[in-house]
């Protein structure tokens, strides 16, 4: 028959336990789930997938459009919590809300509200009555227009406004669309997009 331990020495087994567990938080901390911004090897698929980081910045400016995007390192992945987002997310679970995004907004729009170009590029846009219509982010609104500027040219090469996308490529801008316009061309890319054009632009 095994002893019976005191209360004492209970007490005594109850107290080391609890020491010797507080010790092992403050050495290694609490495991917890990592929201780690610079671990590439666990972001993997957004180097594997460059397109889902612009992706990932269209689903935040539409999911979050009052919140500033924070600012990264040059080269920095823009993991969804280099972007801001603060609740803990797998990789998996990123990819599948930011598809999902782009299924349901394929045509995207960074325009500024003052610029002549951004205003003759939708309007262009308006005159194919696409559904749904192009998600319009108008970069002079927001308190962080360099930094979007600054992603935009790293993410597809073209930084100056507007800049239309069409499921995370982009298109250019007023000229280059205008372009596709006049070689009847712009219609078939939106209706490739997933759009539904009723118009042609005219």
């Amino acid at each position: 028959m095994a002893p019976t331990l005191t209360p004492f020495a209970r007490k005594i087994i109850t107290y080391l336990t609890l020491a010797f567990g507080c010790l092992v938080v403050i050495r290694y901390g609490i495991s917890s789930p990592t929201r780690d911004n610079s671990s590439s090897k666990h972001w993997s698929i957004l180097i594997n997938d460059p397109k889902l980081q612009l992706r990932g910045l269209i689903h935040v400016l539409k999911t979050y459009p009052d919140q500033d995007l924070p600012e990264v390192e040059d080269g920095a992945l823009l993991t969804p919590y280099a972007l801001g987002v603060t609740e803990y997310v797998t990789p998996k679970q990123w990819a599948a809300r930011i598809l999902k995004t782009e299924k349901e907004t394929p045509l995207t729009v960074f325009s500024k509200t003052y610029c002549p170009y951004s205003k003759a590029a939708k309007a262009l846009l308006t005159k194919y009555d696409i559904h749904p219509p192009p998600f319009i982010v108008e970069a002079d609104l927001r308190n962080d227009t360099m930094r979007l500027k600054s992603y935009l040219g790293r993410l597809t090469g073209h930084s100056t406004f507007p800049n239309v996308i069409m499921n995370s490529k982009s298109y250019g801008g007023s000229s280059d669309i205008n372009q596709m316009h006049a070689n009847g061309e712009l219609k078939g890319v939106l209706k490739q997009a997933g759009l539904v054009v009723k118009g042609n632009g005219h």
